[in-house]
């Protein structure tokens, strides 16, 4: 798949989130299910550890009882950590683009690794490209992400300008990628020398944000911040936006942050 053809699917599903996030809540139901059915017969046929998992709600002849969705087993990280190899398809539905590893960051315990399709990429892209629609700001614009240590070593420098490689190109529109253990003010001022647009990245490194030096804060044009991997403290839910003239969003609760490790 050509950058062309990724824009073009990318695009395509934009159009599509847009489209279906206004349905009513049955029509929404239906429209999901019958996603999510497909996905089911195809792990069902192509990988037999989810045909036994998924043998309580999918029948032989593929039907499957919405009813009994409540009986499928859950995986955890450590089964997914031990049987990880025995999840994978051994081939893609065509279209699917290629396969590539990710590695999660392992704040709530030890990493997993999980295998993603371009697919994924694009529906993620997607995602983004709706989020931004919606917080007024543009998906061209220049962000910047946290990651662990060995999330960083595995981006790839054509996609990403990696820490201090924005010293070398300021110009860049690639997105800056720094690692969410460095301090507070370093990554705020690779965030001014980038011309960053937006963050999306690790709530701590929000919560830490409150005590970087205000002018270099106001420096900072912003459309929005994400905080990512546990929810944001509420210090920084109450200084940021001040501080920063700026949106700030979270998609965690204050419980479910007590489940990070530190």
């Amino acid at each position: 798949m050509d950058q062309a053809q990724y824009n073009a699917a990318v695009d395509f599903l934009r159009r599509s989130l847009a489209e279906t996030e206004w349905y009513d809540a049955e029509r929404l139901l239906a429209y999901q299910r019958n996603q999510l059915a497909q996905l089911l017969r195809f792990a069902a046929a192509n990988v037999p550890f989810y045909r036994e998992r998924l043998a309580p709600v999918l029948g032989a002849d593929g039907a499957v009882d919405w009813n009994r969705w409540a009986e499928i087993p859950l995986i955890g990280r450590e089964e997914l950590k031990a049987r990880g190899d025995e999840m994978l398809a051994p081939l893609l539905p065509p279209g699917h683009g290629d396969v590539h590893k990710q590695v999660s960051s392992g704040t709530t315990g030890s990493p997993v690794e999980v295998y993603c399709s371009t697919v994924m990429d694009i529906a993620g892209a997607a995602a983004f490209n709706r989020a931004c629609a919606w917080y007024g700001a543009s998906p061209r614009d220049r962000n910047c992400c946290t990651f662990s240590g060995p999330q960083i070593d595995a981006l790839d420098p054509a996609h990403w300008c990696i820490g201090d490689a924005v010293f070398d190109h300021p110009d860049t529109k690639l997105p800056l990628a720094v690692n969410w253990s460095w301090p507070a003010e370093r990554i705020l001022e690779l965030m001014r020398v980038h011309r960053s647009s937006n963050f999306v990245g690790s709530a701590n490194t929000i919560d830490e944000f409150c005590d970087a030096p205000t002018e270099l804060l106001e420096e900072l044009h912003l459309h929005f911040l994400i905080g990512a991997y546990m929810a944001i403290p509420a210090r920084a839910r109450a200084m940021i936006p001040k501080l920063m003239k700026t949106q700030l969003y979270s998609a965690y609760s204050t419980a479910e942050a007590t489940d990070r490790k530190s």
